[in-house]
């Protein structure tokens, strides 16, 4: 009995091992073809990872190009003429404190500003600072600048305290006395930023009360 089942056994084996050479004689094709496509996709991933490192290290070489020359022969025509390119490193370009002081603050810098502002493809970071660059150069006027402000001094914004600081400095230069000791309590409210200042509050806000109390 048991080499009965011992020669079924071994049919079965061989049944089976010459279906699977069968199988694979027929489709052998399909297994070759998957082989081809990982190879294949792994080679393309390769080369674009390749491809974007190569433009990032050219873009990278062009920006620090144009830095660099701009601070040897603070060339606008050349400057501007990189931003209109439109490379990747174009928003810390327009950030470059070089050229937003060179010569005088014109209407095409100030587009330049509110372009990286309004970026949602950029980190908050690098929008609020050129909003904050904005308010410094523009000649807007004071409801104008008061908005950016209140923009750059809401919850989390990554410039908050300069934000409140220069909100406290447009105050007074329109003597609003009690709206700008208001901005104060707030910084004095964020005990991480007080306790570094608190000599520094306290002078301004005694200064602050004695306007108040004078007018």
């Amino acid at each position: 009995m048991s080499s009965n089942e011992s020669f079924i056994q071994e049919v079965s084996e061989e049944v089976r091992r010459d279906r699977l050479f069968g199988l694979f004689r027929k489709y052998w094709w399909i297994g070759f073809c998957l082989i081809l496509l990982l190879v294949g996709g792994a080679g393309i991933n390769e080369w674009r990872k390749i491809q974007e490192r190569t433009v990032a290290e050219s873009n990278g070489d062009a920006l620090r190009e144009i830095l660099q020359n701009f601070s040897q022969d603070e060339s606008l025509e050349a400057y501007f003429s990189y931003l209109d390119k439109d490379l990747p490193g174009k928003s810390l370009a327009i950030l470059n404190p070089e050229f937003l002081l060179s010569g005088n603050f014109s209407l095409e810098k100030q587009a330049y500003l509110l372009d990286v502002a309004y970026d949602e493809d950029l980190p908050m970071a690098l929008k609020d600072l050129a909003l904050l660059y904005s308010f410094y150069l523009s000649d807007a006027d004071y409801d104008e600048k008061m908005n950016v402000l209140n923009i750059l001094s809401g919850p989390d914004r990554p410039y908050r305290f300069l934000a409140i600081e220069a909100k406290i400095d447009l105050l007074l230069g329109e003597k609003y006395f009690v709206e700008a000791l208001n901005e104060i309590n707030l910084i004095e409210a964020d005990m991480t930023v007080a306790a570094g200042i608190t000599s520094r509050i306290e002078n301004l806000k005694r200064i602050i009360q004695d306007k108040i109390d004078s007018n």
